[in-house]
């Protein structure tokens, strides 16, 4: 019983880091991430002696966050989850063939194309409900939770007990009193059990190896590896919801804009046109001087009337 519940726990987490492990060296838009990220650290580093420097250690991940701007309400992350969420919509377009975007905006309408364009890339921000790295970070949270010391101990003592399993079994053989079949049945499927987990122990050493190497860090637990990329992935996505809220809050306030001068617009509108229906009656109707001046002439008449009577 023990063992059903512990060799398919423990493939799992084999299985976890060695698709971790693949993904992180793998993921277009980590690489993309990553690239833009290091453009941005060497032109902040300009003139300096870090000015050319072809990478980062995986600790700076999570200094992005720290830089803030002028005026403290924006980070340096901020910026590039900006930046990413333009060329996102960019490389989108280029994928769908949607084109335009190879060409120069030489044309009278540049302010109109490049104003739209940024409202598209606005609502494809404000939009999207999957972050640019979710893909990525689901694989490395499940990995981060993974102790390496634990898994190694857990295949020792599977080996160890399907020893002392096989000893019982060779001992009662030769007692007379031997097992039934099924517990040797069990045997032999624990055996290959084992040595499938063992291929996977070495094969997620192997990759954990590979990925330390590809991204220039020494080799640590996978616990402490997986929670760094963790950690920044968090922060990533924390600095995408600040943006996105943001762009929500600028098109509602310009919603709010264009609604209060379309309203504006149609007021004045209607003024003049009741102006100018109000001049029109006035233009037909006999004004009230003529009338006034008719009517005490007509009460003129029928006194004299009276009187010659």
């Amino acid at each position: 019983l023990e063992f059903s519940q512990t060799a398919p726990k423990v493939e799992e987490m084999l299985k976890g880091v060695i698709e971790s492990c693949k993904t992180l060296t793998t993921d277009e838009n980590l690489m993309f991430l990553l690239r833009l990220m290091l453009y941005c650290g060497v032109y902040l580093n300009a003139g300096t002696a870090k000015g050319w420097t072809f990478g980062f250690r995986l600790t700076s991940l999570n200094k992005f966050k720290s830089l803030k701007s002028t005026d403290r309400k924006t980070t340096l992350l901020h910026y590039i989850v900006k930046r990413v969420n333009k060329s996102h919509y960019y490389r989108l377009q280029r994928k769908a063939g949607g084109g335009g975007q190879g060409r120069e905006f030489s044309s009278k309408n540049r302010g109109e194309e490049v104003k739209t364009n940024e409202s598209k890339i606005s609502r494809l921000g404000s939009s999207s409900s999957s972050s640019f790295v979710e893909n990525v970070r689901n694989a490395v949270r499940r990995s981060s939770r993974v102790e390496m010391a634990y898994v190694e101990s857990e295949i020792k003592q599977i080996s160890q007990s399907i020893s002392l399993l096989k000893i019982s079994i060779n001992e009662a053989a030769k007692s007379g009193n031997p097992y039934p079949e099924k517990v040797t049945e069990f045997c032999t499927y624990a055996e290959e059990r084992y040595r499938a987990l063992s291929k996977d122990l070495y094969t997620a050493h192997r990759e954990f190896a590979e990925t330390c190497r590809y991204f220039g860090e020494k080799e640590a637990t996978w616990e402490e590896f997986f929670a760094t990329w963790d950690l920044f992935f968090a922060e990533y996505q924390r600095a995408e919801y600040d943006v996105k809220r943001n762009i929500q809050n600028a098109l509602r306030l310009r919603r709010k804009q264009e609604y209060e001068v379309q309203r504006k617009r149609a007021k004045r509108d209607r003024e003049r046109r009741q102006q100018q229906s109000r001049k029109l009656r006035d233009s037909r109707s006999p004004r009230i001087s003529e009338m006034v001046g008719s009517d005490m002439l007509a009460s003129e008449l029928m006194n004299e009337a009276f009187d010659k009577l």
